[in-house]
């Protein structure tokens, strides 16, 4: 004997409501899932960061620390200290006879080098007032 269910208007009410509760809580409990998560993504990727940013100083100051590290070593060496002495110091060695040549001077600059020089170094509105101001 089968039995043959009856179903009333209210009854399925009744199931439509019961799933929309359940599509609540579950939505409820998927956001509070994602609140809970975000703030540890969040430092995992803050200090991932951090860490990339590091691992690059780094880097850069072990070059800085072989580039240092060459200088020093290229600075014991005696003929690197005598050429630095002659280029730096004009130091000659005995029995060598020293030159100097003198270039002659550069010329004045022109009144149109000096004012372009004068714009170049003021800010913008100093030349706009001066455009105006100033009769050509």
């Amino acid at each position: 004997m089968s039995r043959s269910r009856i179903v009333t208007p209210g009854r399925t009410a009744r199931a439509e409501t019961s799933g929309a509760r359940r599509a609540l809580v579950l939505f409820v409990v998927v956001c509070l899932l994602g609140l809970t998560l975000a703030m540890p993504v969040r430092t995992y990727l803050s200090q991932q960061s951090q860490e990339n940013q590091l691992a690059a100083d780094h880097s850069r100051l072990v070059a800085d620390i072989n580039k240092l590290e060459a200088q020093k070593n290229l600075q014991s060496d005696p003929d690197y200290v005598k050429e630095q002495a002659r280029l730096r110091l004009l130091y000659v060695m005995p029995g060598e006879t020293p030159y100097r040549v003198q270039t002659p001077q550069a010329p004045a600059p022109t009144r149109e080098e000096v004012q372009a020089q004068v714009a170049r170094q003021s800010p913008w509105y100093t030349n706009v007032w001066r455009s105006i101001a100033v009769p050509h």
